[in-house]
């Protein structure tokens, strides 16, 4: 028998080994990304195993639903209710909507074509389907001028459309030079809706310079913009074109003042925001007058957007952008997560508390108001929204009840003709005098403090509206002198209004018996005799102190601010207050510490917790019987190994994994704040300020149980939802992912909707806590701003949300930003004593986005010091073994598993099945096995060539 060439072996070592050690080295990178793996490849990554009589009903959550059609056919009807409710009508000259049925509609303007429905990053939506305008206003019943809509679709206009130059966004709306005698002539008495559009979403602020438009920003008009509504308005008075009717389709809010200029003749606007896949259809039902408009405003909208002391802060930097660097950034070798930094030298004075505030003051007459008209900057005020239905407010009284006051107003529908709903807002007026100057305590004119939405009502009828306000509203924070909430000494009252400007106006003519308003819907409520700085100065859910905790993130009592100092606005001085020069602060050797990662830590001093003790139970045995406090958890989390601990903690992105120890199945987490980005339906809600415009707890209730059916359907356990941060300027990119300019809307509809979420099963992540109220640079930008502001604005949505009396959600997700030189997620002072032992959260927080040290700040030690919970990033079991001698970092992390798995155990569907006699068994996944026999069959090939090459090699040397 001839005796094999060697060579061939040597050629299969050559070809396997390389295999080999690849498939080796590939195996551990993907194990050591398992989970995201796991998550992104759809793989089951554990079993149950009943071990009892499968008595116990596990339906803890049940869904509504039978079938994937009826869950899209519901979140439908919502999406359109939310769009009709939510939309907004500015304006409406002359009774020009609605439209009548045999209108002719001549569809104009790029957003026409190229219809914004969502918005970028967090909030674009994968598998969505999204109906086009003139399909979705044709399903209701309009005709469409097909001239006009073939000029954009397939003639000239089809050459333009939205687009961004170096990071701007660019107009470049078709001019009405473009239009020709075909156009123009097939125009026959039709309504022209001219649809506005401006791009806005996740890792950017909206430009203020640069554009194509007048003032260079991308929310002013554009040129084209222009010229195509006076050519319209030219047709109008040719009597070519009936009426003319502007769409505002856009989370951010445009400058309006074109609304008002001579030459351009508009009837009607509507701002709709951002529409998601359904809303269309909602427009086109309020625009056919089949629902009456009964949207109000989430946020001031501006004949300038640059009036505003946070605007006047921004416009000053050098680059026009939110941030500011530095000034030593390249000598000290500042990276760039720590060299850029914005001052909120503002104060409280946010959108309408700024332009109510200052307009009071000019017409009162206080000392060092100044120059303010405030018809040349405000279009429409917080609150305003018009119906086609006429209301009126009656016989409004306020009684004290055991928490605080319930204000009852009579709305009365005057008009013959339409029915229609609409929204009332409360609004708070506290004292100002001379200790709140005396201490750097600012109040707004009129603050927003509860609100309601009345049913549709018919011509001629009524409803007695009731609105609850806590008597814990009338505080106010005192960093300077009490260091805690206090009720100023003088007079408080509640007015009613249909924006805030008519709440202003009421409280002037109750209080100063000014002309301007109506005095019977304002009502003194309480008389405070002197301060007290005692009933608030306890958190009403724990009992604990609430004192100052945020000095640190105030330039001006910062420990190591060195000659750095900042100057807030005060409606004690406007004039001299206002901003007219951003900091130009120097980050001295004690901040660069600050802003550097690892700091430290001193050891605990108690025991070591236990590990892997043999205890029987099961994670689903402790659902619903045993507190938070119980000891039976401390029995439990003695089963957990501290590898475990760091494995579930360290690798929670989109996921949290399976540990069999405790019973714990792996979970599935979905982005989204407007849809589940997985949606299998292609379902995507409206924008969260048009939900918010809404000014309807129930239907956002709703909104929230539908979502959630939806996000179960997509086979996920939690969403990152909902966003809770505030629009401090018009040009923030995550307008459509959160609600509002104001603290108290933003706070009720994220109460809501986290109900209806966690109703079904599904656990929302409210984020991004806190004061993420910026893109550009967002990775490590230091926020100051001082105490009150931070309290009762940034994070009051949160105190809502979170406190278990009130919104009782039960994770939370953390930003990208620094409080002053500090990551949030790295703050005990936010993390621990105000989320926890203020506000009695008893839920868990994650990282947004992370990877210890990748991010140059976002670090495990400083985030698990500090009582952060999970990272949303890619971990592993030895992750946190740099510190798992140190007793106290044990404890923390021990905690925070704790938290995840109460979490998890009472308020999450997938528990769904799980019986408290059902054992949770890993699974290794396709993949790993795959990979394994890669790795044994291709070692064994190499090894047996490479064995077979020696052993012919070494007959071969002896036969020679």
């Amino acid at each position: 028998m001839k005796r094999p060439d060697k060579k061939i072996f040597r050629r299969i070592f050559v070809g396997f080994a390389p295999l080999f050690a690849l498939v080796l080295a590939g195996g551990d990178l993907a194990k050591s990304q398992a989970n995201s793996l796991n998550y992104f490849l759809n793989v089951k990554t554990y079993e149950l195993v009943e071990t009892g009589d499968g008595s116990q009903d596990t339906n803890y959550f049940p869904s509504a639903y039978e079938s994937a059609e009826q869950v899209k056919t519901a979140f439908k009807i919502k999406a359109i209710q939310a769009e009709e409710e939510g939309l907004v009508l500015l304006k409406n000259e002359n009774s020009a909507l609605p439209l009548s049925p045999s209108t002719r509609l001549a569809l104009l303007g790029q957003g026409t074509v190229k219809t914004n429905y969502s918005g970028s990053g967090s909030a674009s939506i994968g598998g969505a389907s999204y109906p086009s305008m003139k399909e979705s206003f044709e399903k209701c019943g309009f005709s469409i001028n097909p001239t006009i809509h073939a000029f954009y679709t397939n003639g000239p206009g089809k050459n333009y459309g939205r687009k961004t130059v170096s990071l701007i966004g660019q107009i470049n709306e078709c001019p009405w030079s473009e239009f020709g005698p075909t156009e123009i002539n097939s125009f026959n008495g039709d309504a022209a809706i001219v649809t506005f559009s401006r791009d806005a979403g996740e890792g950017d602020d909206v430009a203020v310079k640069g554009s194509d438009t007048e003032d260079g920003s991308t929310l002013a008009l554009s040129a084209g913009e222009d010229s195509l509504l006076r050519g319209l308005s030219e047709q109008k008075a040719a009597g070519k074109i009936s009426k003319i009717i502007v769409l505002l389709n856009m989370a951010v809010p445009m400058e309006t003042d074109f609304l008002f200029r001579s030459g351009i003749d508009v009837d009607a606007c509507l701002w709709i925001g951002n529409v998601g896949s359904y809303g269309l259809e909602g427009v086109a039902n309020v625009l056919k007058g089949n629902v009456s408009p009964s949207g109000k405003l989430m946020d001031t909208f501006l004949r300038d957007n640059m009036s505003s002391p946070a605007m006047m802060n921004w416009m000053d930097n050098a680059d026009s952008s939110f941030s500011t660097r530095y000034a030593n950034y390249k000598e000290d070798g500042l990276n760039t997560s720590q060299r850029y930094y914005a001052s909120y030298d503002e104060s409280i004075y946010i959108g309408y508390r700024y332009y109510e505030t200052r307009y009071e003051d000019v017409v009162t007459h206080r000392p060092n108001a100044g120059d303010f008209d405030y018809d040349s900057v405000v279009s429409f005020p917080f609150g305003h929204g018009l119906s086609y239905a006429s209301f009126s407010y009656h016989d409004f009284a306020v009684e004290k009840v055991e928490n605080g006051y319930r204000a009852k107003v009579k709305v009365k529908n005057d008009s013959t003709q339409y029915s229609g709903k609409e929204a009332v807002g409360v609004y708070l007026s506290k004292p100002y005098g001379d200790y709140e100057i005396e201490n750097g305590i600012e109040v707004s004119s009129v603050e927003l403090a509860g609100f309601a939405k009345t049913l549709i009502l018919t011509p001629g009828q009524e409803e007695t509206v009731s609105i609850e306000i806590p008597a814990e509203y009338l505080k106010t924070y005192d960093a300077k002198g009490a260091g805690t909430y206090i009720l100023s000494a003088g007079d408080y009252y509640l007015s009613v209004g249909k924006s805030s400007h008519d709440a202003v106006n009421n409280l002037l003519a109750k209080r100063d018996s000014s002309s301007l308003g109506d005095a019977s819907l304002s009502q003194k409520i309480h008389t405070q005799a002197s301060r007290d700085e005692k009933t608030y100065s306890v958190s009403l859910e724990t009992g604990k102190p609430i004192v100052n905790r945020m000095d640190f993130m105030d330039m001006n009592r910062y420990d190591h601010r060195g000659e750095n100092k900042t100057t807030y606005v005060s409606r004690s001085n406007w004039i001299q207050t206002l901003p007219v020069q951003g900091a130009a602060w120097v980050a001295n050797s004690e901040m660069l510490a600050d802003l550097a990662p690892h700091h430290p830590h001193e050891p605990g001093t108690q025991q070591m917790p236990n590990y892997e003790v043999n205890n029987p139970l099961q994670l689903a045995m402790l659902r619903e019987k045993y507190a938070y406090d119980d000891p039976i958890w401390q029995d439990l989390l003695d089963q957990m190994s501290f590898a475990e601990q760091a494995y579930l903690l360290t690798t929670a992105a989109y996921s949290t994994v399976t540990i069999p120890s405790v019973g714990k199945p792996a979970t599935k987490d979905c982005d989204g704040p407007i849809a589940c980005v997985n949606t299998t339906t292609g379902s995507v809600l409206p924008g969260k300020n048009v939900i918010a415009a809404t000014w309807n707890v129930q239907l956002i209730e709703e909104i929230g149980e539908i979502l959630a059916e939806d996000t179960r359907l997509a086979g996920f356990n939690s969403l990152y939802a909902p966003g809770i941060n505030i629009h401090r300027t018009p040009f923030g990119g995550r307008a459509t992912e959160y609600y509002s300019e104001d603290p108290i809307l933003s706070g009720y509809a994220c109460v809501a909707e986290v109900k209806g979420l966690q109703t079904k099963g599904i656990v929302p992540t409210v984020k991004h806590f806190a004061f993420n109220n910026e893109e550009t640079r967002r990775n490590g930008i230091g926020i100051w701003m001082n105490e009150q502001t931070a309290r009762e604005i940034y994070l009051r949505p949160y105190e809502m949300a979170m406190r278990p009396s009130i919104g009782n959600c039960h994770a939370i997700m953390t930003s990208f930003n620094r409080a002053g030189a500090i990551w949030t997620s790295a703050s005990r002072e936010l993390m621990i004593e105000f989320n926890r032992d203020e506000c009695g959260f008893d839920g868990y927080s994650i990282t947004d986005m992370a990877a210890s040290d990748a991010a140059f700040y976002m670090v495990y030690d400083d985030a698990y010091y500090a009582g952060t919970d999970l990272f949303l990033g890619t971990g592993s079991k030895t992750a946190l073994d740099n510190w798992k001698d140190d007793p106290n970092f044990a404890h923390m992390i021990r905690e925070s598993c704790h938290r995840v798995l109460y979490v998890i155990a009472n308020f999450s569907c997938v528990m769904n099945g799980i019986s408290s006699s059902t054992k949770v068994v890993d699974l290794t996944p396709w993949w790993e096995n795959l990979l394994n026999g890669l790795a044994i069959s291709s070692g064994l090939i190499a090894g047996i060539s490479a064995a077979c090459y020696i052993g012919l090699s070494i007959l071969k040397h002896k036969e020679d």
